[in-house]
């Protein structure tokens, strides 16, 4: 099960160099962008609890563009997002978040409703937003919610926060798609195995310039190097 983990988000990681992405900047540049989509899969592929997952997301994942919190949930069948784990927020902070209502506003329900990216960038786009919240976002700080997608259905969510974040990082969807695709694997197959009534699918058909992705891995590659051969620029 865990030789089929790493196969798996191998494969993720395939999809995201093949698609040639990260040549945008903000505080992470192409290649510290591609390190922390590396190190996310691998991460995901260990069989670790969903808090020692949002802490490594914190200490290690993201550790170059100054994150400050990491929060992961899921969807439940009664239509609830249910907190899996959370790092970096006081027990103040994240008071009344242990379950929401898919329909509550917040920044993690409204990415799973709307099935997209969510940002907020400091106190008053916070209060403008979700003036139910007594939680009050810090002005040098932005939050992003990530939906959770499984087989074309929200089953999640993973948010961020971040010091200092810049508008070029926040804009790069194809970078943010990678990170969710992701986490989506984290709780599927580790965090919450049992909640999916229908595993994941192992097989895939690859492109030829996949194909070519997969015959480096086999040669022992690193990522950087593929993104190389590839003409992928850092």
């Amino acid at each position: 099960m865990l030789f089929r983990s790493r196969l798996t988000c191998q494969r993720l990681v395939i999809t995201y160099l093949s698609q040639g992405i990260g040549i945008r900047g903000g505080e992470m540049n192409s290649e510290e962008k591609t390190r922390a989509i590396s190190k996310l899969a691998i991460l995901s592929a260990n069989s670790i609890a969903p808090s020692s997952f949002v802490t490594e997301l914190v200490h290690d994942v993201f550790q170059g563009c100054n994150p400050t919190g990491a929060f992961l949930a899921r969807l439940t069948r009664e239509g609830n997002l249910k907190m899996l784990a959370a790092y970096g927020y006081s027990d103040a902070s994240l008071s009344g978040f242990d379950t929401m209502s898919v329909w509550d506003a917040t920044p993690a329900t409204d990415s799973v409703r709307e099935k997209r990216l969510v940002a907020v960038h400091g106190s008053s786009e916070w209060q403008n937003r979700f003036p139910k919240i007594p939680h009050i976002l810090p002005d040098d700080q932005t939050v992003i919610a990530l939906p959770l997608i499984f087989r074309l259905g929200a089953i999640g969510s993973v948010s961020f926060s971040f010091k200092n974040c810049s508008k070029e990082l926040v804009d790069d969807h194809d970078f943010w798609n990678g990170v969710a695709s992701i986490c989506s694997f984290f709780v599927v197959n580790v965090a919450e195995p049992h909640h999916i009534t229908t595993p994941p699918s192992i097989g895939v058909f690859l492109t030829e310039r996949q194909k070519k992705i997969v015959n480096h891995f086999k040669d022992g590659l690193t990522i950087q190097e593929i993104a190389g051969k590839l003409g992928y620029s850092h």
